[in-house]
């Protein structure tokens, strides 16, 4: 994951990952879970280092001249860059 390599690298950021679920899905395992009942799932205490930020929502807008998203709860996060993934 971008975030795992960024924290590994840099200590000067923050680093903030944004996703509708407290789990990561293994895309890439899918049709192991339909063909096997193989668990595609990681929680994301498992998938991202501590010093990641998790933010369970989904973005509803991406101001990019603002550097700004806003999430379907109605909070804001501000951002410099945003890796969209």
């Amino acid at each position: 994951m971008a975030a795992k390599r960024l924290l590994r690298t840099r200590s000067d950021i923050t680093v903030s990952v944004v996703n509708p679920r407290p789990h990561f899905v293994q895309r890439i395992r899918l049709h192991q879970m339909i063909a096997a009942g193989y668990d595609a799932t990681v929680s994301f205490d498992r998938a991202l280092p501590r010093a990641a930020h998790r933010v369970f929502g989904e973005v509803t807008t991406i101001e990019a001249a603002l550097g700004r998203l806003t999430l379907d709860d109605g909070s804001v996060l501000d951002y410099d860059y945003l890796v969209y993934a």
